[in-house]
């Protein structure tokens, strides 16, 4: 059973607060569906990409990456909620992220089976973003935290951490069992003691 304490912070919050914090200047969202988030976030330069709707590019993120080569400075990961191509846009992501910059992934901890499914199958679909939450955790090149909030916020900086060391089956009951170890915090926990 998943029992998370959730907070009542939104990702817009965390986006904007990390835009006034570190006076972020570039911030890039991938996946804006109806601007939800887009449409609310003030900064001096946005690009949003999605292939259906919303933001300010239409196109594949795989497409905008390949032609795009800018760097940011925040980038919101929020597209097509499979593992594969959440692991490829952070990849995307990760290599374009300026020095003191900062990206955030939505949708890391799902709550029920259903959410976690491989394809849509109820209103809020996280499909295995969670998956990629593992594989941060494992990896000693970057900093990954997990905010208990708008369905999980992962948060990823440059620097280093102690990996995890447990690699995921890709299964549902083995994110039951161990979504715990996952390096979960929350909103006050987390700008409190990070140094990002």
């Amino acid at each position: 059973m998943i029992n998370i304490e959730w907070q009542t912070h939104t990702r817009v919050q965390l986006l904007q607060h990390l835009i006034n914090m570190h006076n972020y200047q570039h911030y890039l969202e991938i996946g804006c569906d109806k601007d939800q988030v887009f449409g609310n976030i003030t900064v001096a330069l946005k690009e949003g990409v999605d292939p259906n709707r919303g933001g300010t590019q239409r196109m594949t993120s795989d497409a905008f990456f390949e032609q795009d080569t800018r760097t940011w400075d925040l980038i919101f990961i929020d597209g097509l909620h499979t593992y594969e191509q959440v692991s490829r846009d952070f990849d995307h992501a990760f290599a374009r992220l300026n020095p003191g910059g900062t990206i955030v992934i939505h949708d890391m901890l799902p709550m029920s089976l259903a959410q976690a499914a491989p394809r849509p199958v109820e209103k809020y679909w996280l499909g295995d973003v969670w998956r990629l939450a593992f594989d941060l955790a494992n990896r000693s090149d970057l900093k990954f935290n997990l905010f208990k909030f708008d369905f999980g916020c992962g948060i990823i900086t440059h620097g280093t951490q102690t990996p995890l060391n447990l690699d995921s089956n890709g299964s549902w009951d083995f994110y039951q069992r161990n979504y715990t170890q996952l390096p979960l915090t929350t909103f006050e926990e987390y700008f409190e003691h990070a140094s990002i």
